[in-house]
């Protein structure tokens, strides 16, 4: 069944939600859970512990499975554990929740990339993934297996013309899996015209074509560096800054939202494969100073500025439902408080990482006198009276640290002694 060897404690608060709705009843529930579990001495819970799972039926959000489980937690009990146990009561709808939330902390970082090469050429196609212990992978031809294919590396040796072959990659995680996107192989004779003139990986290895170019910011602007290359296999990137590399910047395309000073620097891009290594140019990017809003940017301010809002509006999620609203909700909002000359930042679709970098600077303009404003529009929920924004990156089984927590922004706001602070909230506060 693979290595789903993660402890209970890694399943996210919606994933911990959903088991307890199936669990809490007395048919298959959480009595027969705990039943099964004791199967294995260690997880043998006590009467006095069954007792005290039954009593929180009568707190007012109590989970009987939620206290089973955080029991069954302490004890190392490990996913794979729970799985056999639910697979043993015959609980498929439970089996398939858990099933789902292992498939969803399996991450393909490197996606195999489609080749046109020339006959007689070995051909290599790559497919990494991050997520629990104990990956494994399987290529496939078509519908097809690849005899022996299990490695995150597939090497093609001979190359003969013909039509395209595609290839894809499946990633297993005991009964969970996802698969890569697909790639196709075009295979031309090396005497054929659309290879007299064109590029051959073999001759040169691996080349950059665009390269990056320096650029001059100011903050709350977007850094945007390009570094593409070609080469067989096909070439991998990493970016750096100042000699240093920066973290999950792996794509020949480098952008990074809201920039500050932090980022300003020395930058340059490492192009690798297999067999070759070949660095771009080092490129200077240089930042100014922390601007105030204006008309969706950050213009120089002389002080008497004393009405500031941020606007932030979520829809295209990753993982989750899409909204419509936010953009209008934004736009419309936007327009009403530069008619009472309030000085607005608008900003849509924030990953988690961007959402906190807006409220530190929005932080940032808030004196004494101030009059501050912060709308969000989007996904949220509320979790032991706090309230939680939710990033478009939020992964599907997201807990409060994949969030922003209201109270704390509102705590810093206060904290700014400003004339007036307000945060207006146009979420849903249920999951």
């Amino acid at each position: 069944m693979g290595d789903w060897s993660m402890p209970i404690g890694s399943l996210g608060e919606e994933v911990m939600a959903r088991l307890c709705e199936l669990l809490d009843n007395a048919g298959r529930g959480w009595r027969k859970l705990a039943e099964v579990a004791g199967a294995e001495k260690r997880f043998k819970c006590s009467a006095e512990e069954l007792e005290m799972c039954s009593l929180k039926v009568l707190e007012p959000h109590g989970s009987p499975t939620q206290c089973l489980l955080q029991l069954l937690a302490e004890r190392d009990c490990t996913l794979k554990y729970l799985l056999g146990c639910l697979e043993r009561m015959g609980h498929t709808r439970a089996c398939q929740v858990l099933s789902r939330a292992v498939q969803d902390m399996i991450r393909i970082t490197v996606q195999p990339e489609s080749q046109v090469v020339m006959e007689g050429m070995r051909v290599s196609l790559t497919c990494w993934a991050t997520g629990p212990p104990g990956l494994s992978y399987q290529w496939f031809c078509g519908k097809r297996e690849v005899p022996g294919a299990t490695a995150p590396e597939l090497v093609i040796n001979t190359a003969t013309p013909g039509q395209p072959e595609w290839y894809i990659c499946r990633v297993n995680c005991g009964a969970a899996f996802t698969f890569s996107r697909w790639a196709h192989v075009q295979v031309e004779r090396s005497s054929s015209p659309s290879s007299a003139s064109g590029y051959c990986p073999t001759m040169v290895g691996l080349q950059i074509l665009r390269q990056p170019q320096p650029c001059r910011l100011t903050e709350g602007d977007t850094l945007v560096l390009e570094c593409r290359a070609i080469g067989n296999p096909p070439p991998q990137y990493q970016w750096f800054r100042n000699q240093c590399p920066v973290e999950g910047a792996q794509a020949p395309r480098l952008q990074v939202k809201l920039v500050t000073t932090a980022e300003r620097g020395r930058y340059s891009c490492r192009v690798f494969n297999l067999f070759h290594e070949v660095w771009s140019r080092e490129v200077d990017v240089e930042i100014g100073p922390r601007l105030f809003a204006s008309e969706g940017s950050w213009q120089e301010g002389d002080g008497a500025t004393d009405k500031v809002a941020l606007l932030i509006g979520n829809m295209h999620y990753l993982h989750h439902k899409q909204l419509k609203a936010p953009m209008v909700d934004v736009h419309a909002l936007s327009a009403l408080l530069r008619q009472l000359d309030f000085k607005v930042v608008s900003l849509l679709d924030l990953r988690k990482a961007e959402m906190q970098m807006a409220v530190n600077e929005f932080l940032l303009l808030l004196d004494k006198g101030v009059y501050g404003l912060l709308y969000y529009a989007g996904h949220g929920y509320e979790n032991f009276g706090n309230s939680f924004m939710v990033p478009i990156d939020a992964p599907s089984s997201y807990t409060s640290a994949h969030c922003l927590c209201v109270q704390r922004v509102l705590q810093s706001m206060q904290q700014r002694r400003t004339g007036l602070n307000i945060f207006l909230l146009d979420m849903c506060r249920k999951r």
